[in-house]
C-alpha cells in the first residue's frame, strides 16, 4: 500500500470574531515535518512533508493545528501539534521509523517533526488600592512533559532524540527559560541532557517553577507570555531494519499553577486576566475542547508512543 497523507486536521475552535470585542490573548502554532535523504556522491536533499503556521487572537477557546504523517510502505510515521489556549499552552512531536526490509543501497535517512506555540496574554492587571505604580513580584507555574526515544545498534549507525525550549516571559523579558533533551545512538542508553537554562534532569516530569522576580505595574494592564517548542527525531540507514522512535510530549502544559496564587503578592494586591482564566490571583484550567479520537487515524504497528490524556495521565500505546 502506498503512501497515506492524514492531512491537517487544522481545527480553528470556536474564535471569537466579534468586531466590538477586543482579543486579550494572541497565539501562534506552527508544525513542520521533514525527511532529510543523503545518498553518498549526491549529497542532502530535504523532502517538506507537511506543516502548519497560523496566528489569530482569542478570547475563549484557543488555537489549536496539527499535522500527520504515515508513509505505510516506508514505515514513517511523524506528527506535530500545537495549542495555545486561556493560560496554557501544550506542545507535541512524534518521529518513528519502523524498517523492516534491509536493502543494500546506502542512503542515510533523518526524520524530523517540529511544533511551536508561542501565546501572550496582554491582559494581565495587579491591583490595589496603594499609591505604588509598581510592585516586585514572580509568576508560579506548572510544567509538565515527557520524553521517549529508541535506537539500534545497526551496521551504519542510528539516533534518535528529542528537544525542548519553554520561556515564561513577563513584560517582553525571560522570567523563565529551559532548554534541552533526551538523546539516544546506536542503542544505547537514552541521555538527558540540558543546552542552557533551568535543568530538568529527568525525561518524565511535572512540578511547580517560579520565573525570576520583576517589577510589574500596579493598576496598569501588562502581558505574559507563554512559550513552548519540541522537536523529535530520527536517523538511520536503509541497510538495516529497525524501529526508531522519538517522542516529544508536552501536551500537558505549561500553565499558570493550578494549586495556589499566580503571582507572589502581600497583601492588599490582587491578579486578574479574562484571556488567561485568572481571578483574584487565582487561575482556573479549562482544559482544551474535544476535537475527536486522533489516534484512532494512526496505525503503525510496532512504533511505541506515550501520549497524555486529557486530564494529565500517561497513556502508553503500540498504534
Amino acid at each position: 500500500m502506498g503512501r497515506r497523507r492524514v492531512v491537517v486536521v487544522a481545527a480553528l475552535l470556536a474564535l471569537s470574531l466579534c468586531a466590538v470585542h477586543a482579543h486579550a490573548a494572541d497565539a501562534h502554532v506552527t508544525g513542520d515535518l521533514q525527511r532529510q535523504v543523503y545518498v553518498p556522491g549526491s549529497g542532502f536533499t530535504t523532502q517538506y512533508l507537511g506543516s502548519y503556521d497560523h496566528t489569530a487572537g482569542f478570547s475563549g477557546d484557543g488555537v489549536h493545528f496539527d499535522e500527520v504523517i504515515i508513509e505505510e510502505q516506508s514505515g514513517i510515521h511523524l506528527e506535530a501539534d500545537s495549542y495555545g489556549g486561556p493560560g496554557f499552552v501544550q506542545a507535541h512531536t512524534y518521529a518513528g521509523w519502523n524498517r523492516q526490509v534491509s536493502s543494500q543501497n546506502s542512503v542515510a535517512y533523518t526524520l524530523t517533526a517540529t511544533s511551536h506555540v508561542e501565546t501572550t496574554f496582554d491582559d494581565l492587571l495587579i491591583s490595589s488600592s496603594g499609591s505604588s505604580p509598581t510592585v516586585m513580584t514572580s509568576i508560579h507555574f506548572h510544567l509538565s512533559g515527557a520524553q521517549t526515544v529508541g535506537s539500534f545498534l545497526g551496521s551504519e549507525g542510528t539516533s534518535a532524540q528529542t528537544s525542548y525550549v519553554v520561556s515564561v516571559e513577563p513584560l517582553g523579558a525571560f522570567g523563565f527559560f529551559a532548554q534541552g533533551g533526551l538523546g539516544s545512538t546506536n542503542g544505547d542508553t537514552p541521555q538527558v541532557y540540558t543546552v542552557s537554562g533551568t535543568p530538568i534532569d529527568s525525561p518524565i516530569f511535572g512540578g511547580t517553577f517560579t520565573t525570576a522576580p520583576f517589577s510589574a505595574p500596579v493598576n496598569t494592564p501588562f502581558s505574559v507570555t507563554f512559550s513552548l517548542n519540541t522537536t523529535a527525531e530520527v536517523s538511520g540507514s536503509n541497510k538495516d531494519d529497525f524501529i526508531l522512535y522519538a517522542n516529544n510530549d508536552f501536551g500537558s502544559t505549561l500553565s499558570f499553577v493550578t494549586d495556589g496564587p499566580v503571582f507572589d503578592l502581600s497583601e492588599g494586591y490582587t491578579a486578574d486576566s479574562a484571556s488567561a482564566n485568572i481571578a483574584d490571583n487565582a487561575f482556573t484550567f479549562v482544559p482544551e475542547p474535544e476535537r475527536g479520537p486522533l489516534a484512532a487515524l494512526l496505525t503503525l504497528s510496532g512504533i511505541p508512543r506515550t501520549r497524555r490524556g486529557r486530564g494529565g495521565r500517561l497513556e502508553s500505546t503500540r498504534i
